[in-house]
């Protein structure tokens, strides 16, 4: 937390955050647990810079083969289709993947 933040929300952040347990040794494959009980993957790929095509499905399938089980994209980025490709291609099921915005 920046100590440019006010008191309460460096007191939230510190807290860590209201929705999840937090490990206490994050790994390449360490997860949230949720409240409700899921397993949230704490680290993911982000295809912010990612030109749509080969460049954004091949960064996703690599990142899912070595590990990866999340998945970061917007609809602002324009790779949604080569994002949803690599998954669909991954063989992972899709349940077992994370795709946030």
């Amino acid at each position: 937390a920046s100590a440019s933040l006010p008191g309460a929300v460096m007191a939230a952040a510190a807290s860590g955050p209201p929705f999840a347990v937090v490990p206490t040794e994050p790994g390449m494959t360490a997860t949230y647990q949720l409240r409700d009980g899921r397993q949230m993957p704490m680290f993911g790929l982000g295809v912010y810079v990612s030109r749509p095509g080969a460049e954004t499905y091949n960064a996703v399938k690599w990142a899912l083969e070595s590990g990866y089980r999340l998945v970061d994209t917007a609809m602002l980025y324009r790779n949604e289709r080569s994002v949803g490709d690599a998954i669909r291609d991954s063989g992972i099921p899709r349940m077992d993947i994370w795709v946030t915005t």
